[in-house]
């Protein structure tokens, strides 16, 4: 099994490529999801997203009538995960960061993303981009269809690692940091917000 990851800036082309890869056949078991609560609950309006008991939701979907982004993410709880602070999680995702935040191991995000098969300076890009306002999304597939999901995130504006990487190093950026939380003014996933 590959797992393939789009950062995406905005939650409109996170939605866009989840609607995409279910059109193209891969189901809600295949499909992660992962940001910031305040930013999913900023995009929804705190309407339909409704969080329930850690307990009860974790990586549940609430109803299949719902698609996309908010289809995924209905019905679960926030996850307080160290460096980026609560964030909703759903699929394979949400339950790898359960284990390494309930377990203790360290790592957080970071070590969910290994755990999935990521490398690790992939898994601290990805990391920072959520602790940035990111969304991510994530497909477990197999064979021809983890290329068929990586064209997809693409063409949904996936940000391209290597050049936002690059850019990051640029401005300062060492690696993720999972010892504080974001500022209200700590760096956004865009550089040029609004385009």
């Amino acid at each position: 099994m590959k797992t393939v990851v789009g950062l995406f800036e905005r939650p409109q082309d996170a939605e866009r490529a989840i609607d995409a890869l279910e059109s193209a056949g891969f189901v809600q078991d295949e499909i992660s999801a992962l940001a910031q609560d305040r930013i999913i609950k900023e995009h929804f309006d705190g309407e339909q997203i409704k969080p329930v008991e850690v307990a009860t939701g974790l990586g549940a979907v609430g109803g299949s009538a719902i698609g996309g982004l908010a289809g995924l993410l209905a019905g679960v709880g926030a996850i307080t995960v160290p460096g980026i602070g609560a964030v909703l999680a759903a699929g394979a995702l949400a339950s790898t960061l359960a284990g390494v935040v309930v377990g203790g191991s360290a790592g957080g995000l970071v070590g969910a993303l290994i755990g999935m098969g990521l490398p690790e300076e992939d898994a601290e890009f990805y990391a920072e981009g959520v602790k940035r306002k990111g969304v991510l999304i994530a497909v477990q597939s197999q064979g021809g269809h983890a290329s068929m999901a990586k064209n997809i995130m693409k063409q949904a504006n996936a940000v391209n690692v290597e050049t936002r990487r690059t850019e990051w190093l640029d401005q300062g950026w060492v690696g993720f940091d999972e010892s504080s939380e974001p500022s209200a003014d700590y760096p956004a996933v865009w550089l040029h917000p609004g385009q």
